[in-house]
């Protein structure tokens, strides 16, 4: 049963990489045709690089969790997940930061409690991380 619920993982990770490269992918050609057409200010661009770089973490994201799937299916898993947990969480903690560095590029017209929202989810990645490190460093 373990092997079906890994399968479907793998299968529906799959799918939502392919797809979110495909969004992605179709909002940098319709950014660089806008900035072509009328230019790019210099936040416009920090924020589409920020972007491509939160989707590049986001689908390093689903292809570690994909490659632990197919392994555990193939049964060459790891039987130490310390290594897959830290992974995991020093990824979240990435993407928030990098998401918490695009609410900041427009802290002047941004709500307060987006920013504090932000700010918290990061903290909270970032508190995650340290305790994980420290529980495994702790076996």
């Amino acid at each position: 049963m373990k092997k079906l619920t890994n399968l479907f993982v793998l299968l529906g990770l799959s799918l939502a990489a392919i797809l979110f490269g495909y969004a992605i992918a179709v909002e940098l050609v319709h950014a660089t045709i806008e900035a072509f057409h009328q230019g790019i200010s210099e936040s416009d661009a920090l924020v589409l690089l920020l972007t491509v770089i939160d989707a590049a973490l986001v689908i390093d994201l689903a292809s570690l969790v994909i490659g632990n799937a197919a392994a555990e299916i193939k049964g060459d898993a790891v039987k130490d997940s310390a290594y897959i947990k830290e992974k995991l969480s020093f990824s979240l903690v990435t993407i928030s930061g990098v998401n918490l560095l695009k609410v900041l590029t427009d802290i002047a017209s941004t709500e307060v409690r987006v920013v504090v929202g932000a700010a918290v989810i990061h903290l909270v990645f970032l508190i995650t991380l340290v305790a994980v490190k420290r529980l495994n460093n702790a076996h």
